[in-house]
């Protein structure tokens, strides 16, 4: 009897800190070597324990937390978004969109809250965009009330929604449905991000507001197929306009600025599989695209990854881009382990990715980066039943050979 009481104890008592460290620590630096540390964002879960808010403050349990998104505001608060899913650890059902805040760049998180819910439906894949002019944050996230595969089959469809906070994430706006600008009749499954969009702070499209979405439509056979596009918008969130759409197979993504009237988006390939992520460029602020090619220098299992540009340019145009995704040698590639999470640098607009960094060599999912500061790169992944936000130096991602 004592022995299941310490059992149901240690079940209650969740762990948040991960103590993992990345790179080297500097002993004589406190407050360097303090940031270096890694810190659980949401507790440990298990289909068992599940993840009960009311002891970790918040107004809801939940069977799995998954998806990190990390945005920085202009007052340097840092935002991690997350989908709640209440029952289950699948894509679809009761689903919310959680939070937590950092003031301190990630040392320290407060309570979970919950942004969106959607009655028993599902709203997720939270996207935020940061507007440096304004401090505005805009949110835009998906909803459906059936399972996957009816919306695959085109049985039903998700709507595409917006909402913004003016206070740094504290409090958020109501809904507003954008899916009449936002999607196409024939487009079912619809996904924004996972993972953060940007404001395009250069060239004739500066202030423009991009984000990362991709759908499922149907081929002339009934089956149905994957693309990416963007979604952009230069009346600060008003009106939404579609960008090109891409070849078969892309999927989730994400977009970085490389240099003035320049944008790179980094995709995952769902079908036409060729065991490596999928770019292309946009020279018009995201409206139209080039073909979608396969990077063989950036091998990487079937599954969402993160690019981000820093803001140092080191060849003086070209922003150094930073990558992330589960890259797992060919044989676990090709059974589609999520594992052996790897960051790469590119100084070249993404032509090559000369430095890296192992960030997680066993389990890893879903990932998200975002630049500190001019020193500190941090990526937060899933790494089931654990969330990690861990933080490097630049200096730590080395050449490789």
């Amino acid at each position: 009897m004592a022995d299941q009481t310490a059992d149901a104890q240690s079940e209650r008592n969740i762990p948040l800190t991960d103590v993992y460290v990345c790179g080297q620590l500097t002993p004589n630096e406190p407050k360097l070597t303090s940031m270096r540390l890694q810190w659980s964002l949401f507790a440990f879960q298990s289909p068992s324990a599940g993840v009960r808010m009311s002891e970790i403050a918040g107004p809801a349990d939940y069977h799995s937390i998954v998806g990190l998104v990390l945005a920085k505001t202009t007052n340097n608060t840092l935002l991690a978004f997350a989908e709640g899913r209440r029952n289950s650890l699948d894509d679809f059902g009761d689903i919310d969109i959680l939070l937590r805040r950092s003031t301190d760049y990630g040392l320290t998180w407060d309570d979970i809250r919950v942004v969106d819910a959607f009655g028993n439906g599902q709203i997720g894949n939270p996207c935020p965009i940061v507007d440096r002019d304004t401090g505005r944050i805009y949110l835009l996230s998906c909803t459906s009330v059936e399972e996957e595969l009816a919306i695959l089959t085109g049985s039903s469809y998700r709507e595409v929604w917006l909402c913004y906070s003016d206070d740094d994430g504290l409090t958020w706006s109501e809904l507003r449905n954008i899916s009449p600008m936002a999607r196409r009749e024939d487009w079912f499954w619809y996904a924004t991000g996972p993972a953060g969009g940007i404001q395009i702070q250069a060239g004739a499209h500066a202030g423009r507001l991009v984000a990362p979405t991709n759908h499922s439509y149907l081929k002339a056979d009934g089956s149905h197929e994957y693309a990416c596009h963007s979604l952009y918008s230069d009346d600060r969130g008003e009106t939404w306009h579609i960008g090109s759409v891409s070849g078969p197979g892309g999927n989730e993504n994400q977009i970085a600025e490389v240099a003035e009237d320049l944008l790179i988006q980094d995709i995952r390939l769902q079908t036409n599989r060729t065991g490596y992520r999928a770019y292309r460029y946009s020279r018009d602020g995201g409206e139209t695209w080039d073909e979608m090619r396969s990077d063989p220098a950036r091998p990487c299992t079937k599954t969402q990854g993160s690019i981000i540009a820093l803001s140092e340019r080191p060849d003086g145009m070209h922003h150094a881009l930073v990558t992330c995704n589960p890259a797992p040698v060919e044989s676990r590639r090709a059974l589609n382990r999520r594992e052996h999470l790897v960051c790469r640098m590119s100084t070249d607009g993404g032509k090559t990715w000369p430095r890296s960094l192992v960030v997680e060599p066993a389990s890893a999912g879903y990932s998200t980066l975002l630049e500190i500061d001019s020193e500190r790169i941090a990526v937060a992944y899933d790494r089931h039943p654990r969330m990690s936000f861990r933080t490097f130096y630049r200096e730590d991602l080395r050449l490789e050979g």
